[in-house]
């Protein structure tokens, strides 16, 4: 896949300054697509190569940020960045630890009660907001929705 634009870190309000939300959704999905036939083809060569049943966690760090703006939250829709890939392959096919809600910070003490024999208390599931000029000022959006 040929890429035209040039790379660039900017993300979210900053990389509309010089293009449109539309485009930002455009290259996003472009960007899954080719993200997805790579991680599938990966998948399924972990699967056949392994010689021990494997466990696959598969998590994105962030959603997209077609509305996120690094300087507001008011401008901000928290739930489309906090909607990340949180998928799980287990051996035993034994999902029941698992809810709808776990964010990254539980998956690893589902996978070490389930398969290490460990007993890790679930944390809090929480997001927090904070802005590109104060990263560690953090505002807690767990409960704001989508509109």
């Amino acid at each position: 896949m040929t890429h035209a634009e040039p790379f660039t870190l900017h993300d979210a309000n900053y990389y509309m300054r010089d293009h449109s939300q539309k485009n930002y959704i455009a290259g996003y999905r472009r960007q899954i697509q080719y993200v997805n036939a790579l991680v599938l083809e990966t998948v399924d060569a972990i699967l056949t190569q392994s010689t021990t049943p494997p466990i696959i966690i598969l998590q994105g760090d962030h959603g997209p940020g077609a509305y996120l703006h690094w300087g507001s939250l008011e401008k901000t829709l928290p739930a489309e960045r906090f909607g990340i890939l949180n998928a799980y392959y287990f051996p035993d096919q034994d999902y029941a630890l698992l809810y709808p809600s776990i964010s990254p910070v539980n998956s690893f003490r589902v996978l070490s009660t389930q398969f290490l024999d460990t007993e890790f208390a679930l944390l809090p599931d929480r997001h927090y907001y904070s802005s590109w000029s104060f990263p560690f000022d953090f505002t807690e959006v767990t409960d704001l929705e989508l509109p």
